[in-house]
């Protein structure tokens, strides 16, 4: 079982959250509640170092830029409906609101419910219904 984020835990949302989250068209439609986060001097080389570690391919470079500014900001949950973009990165929780699909990466310690690598990546849709 992923635990949810505790209540005034700092998550981040990828930008097509904010895409069709604020696109009063879109079946996502919401109005979250959110705060601006940039990247700080050292967010670059953070980068590079991620790129390293998990082998990122030049694709993968502004997922590593969004991922270093995350963690340089002390942001281990990311929302995102592009969740596969980010697997490659264990530093990061990644929730999918839109699916409901979780995928736990280094959770804060708070966090203090076990999760199995196995049960992570294969979370589906059912399995967070009973969260």
């Amino acid at each position: 079982m992923i635990p949810r984020p505790v209540q005034n835990e700092i998550a981040a949302i990828d930008a097509m959250i904010w895409v069709y989250g604020h696109n009063r068209k879109s079946q996502y439609h919401k109005t979250p509640n959110l705060k601006l986060v940039l990247p700080a001097a050292t967010t670059l080389q953070t980068a590079i170092g991620l790129c390293r570690q998990y082998n990122l391919k030049r694709k993968q470079w502004y997922d590593a830029v969004l991922a270093a500014t995350l963690l340089e900001n002390g942001i281990h949950v990311l929302n995102t409906m592009n969740d596969k973009d980010f697997l490659p990165i264990a530093e990061l929780s990644l929730i999918n609101p839109f699916t409901e699909i979780l995928r736990a990466g280094t959770l804060p310690v708070e966090w203090s419910v076990a999760i199995s690598p196995k049960a992570s990546d294969d979370a589906t849709t059912d399995d967070a219904a009973k969260i």
